[in-house]
């Protein structure tokens, strides 16, 4: 009676053996209000329904999430490991190991951020230009020492003489909002989303931040998936961006993309969709 069923069984064996899906690592930060972990397990966030979406557009793979540290990120990024991660941003450095696909997200660039109460030593304006702020000898700043934080910025964090009184140590915007809240830093730079949910998981009694833009940082910032650079990531990168073509055309994607932004930043955000994006992306519709 065995014999009877072994061909059907080994028959089974081979389909499920030809059909088994290749395993794509994601490496992702707990950042919120882009990424909540629990674990490994990414819970949700603005970029994690992001994900999740793009998950559903390729069936594929296996996807498999790894919580990491922003340095862990990198090297992990280097290595021959099928992995990729997002947002990332495209940058000289990670060129050599990284593989990079068309836009995925669009947001709101990094901000000088500061608390509100010491707003006069910066003064009332629009935006203000970093290198002077962070020569400034009365002041000390902190940023992360290996996030990038757009290619004007990084260009001015490659030299440290240039920026005398910002420190840069390996410690999560969670940490260094804390170090700013109560008073043992002046400012930071960080991004507008993870400034305002910080803020608002705190107490309404301390005093708010305020920001201010950088003198000559885009408005905007274009967040790109990256794979490691093998065969593998070609061929994943080639998947992704036959996926996000679809996905910007779906209303609710393009929603993610503006969903927390005020009534005047979507103004910005949907001229500089027309003006910049769609010129340099094809792949990309005409309306937001």
């Amino acid at each position: 009676m065995a014999g009877k069923y072994l061909p059907a069984l080994l028959l089974a064996c081979c389909a499920a053996t030809a059909q088994a899906k290749e395993k794509l690592t994601w490496l992702l930060m707990d950042w919120p209000p882009f990424f909540l972990m629990q674990g490994d397990q990414m819970v949700g966030g603005v970029t994690g329904d992001q994900m999740k979406m793009l998950f559903a557009r390729l069936p594929e793979y296996e996807h498999v999430t790894q919580r990491v540290s922003v340095i862990r990120l990198e090297t992990e990024l280097m290595s021959n490991r099928p992995v990729c991660s997002m947002p990332l941003q495209r940058t000289a450095k990670r060129e050599p190991f990284m593989l990079f696909s068309v836009p995925m997200d669009i947001g709101l660039s990094t901000r000088l951020i500061v608390r509100q109460d010491s707003v006069s030593q910066f003064g009332e304006v629009p935006a203000l230009d970093l290198a002077t702020v962070a020569s400034m000898p009365n002041l000390h700043g902190l940023v992360h020492r290996s996030r990038s934080y757009g290619p004007l910025l990084d260009q001015l964090f490659a030299t440290p003489s240039a920026v005398p009184n910002l420190q840069f140590l390996a410690l999560d915007s969670d940490n260094i909002l804390r170090m700013l809240d109560s008073g043992r830093i002046d400012y930071t730079i960080e991004y507008p989303l993870v400034v305002r949910y910080w803020e608002s998981q705190q107490p309404s009694t301390r005093t708010p931040f305020a920001s201010y833009k950088l003198v000559g940082n885009a408005e905007f910032s274009i967040g790109v998936i990256a794979c490691a650079k093998t065969e593998f990531g070609a061929q994943a990168i080639a998947r992704i961006n036959a996926a996000l073509k679809e996905l910007f055309r779906e209303p609710d994607y393009q929603h993610s993309l503006y969903q927390k932004l005020s009534e005047a930043e979507l103004k910005d955000f949907q001229h500089y969709w027309q003006k910049y994006i769609l010129e340099q992306s094809p792949l990309l519709p005409s309306t937001p």
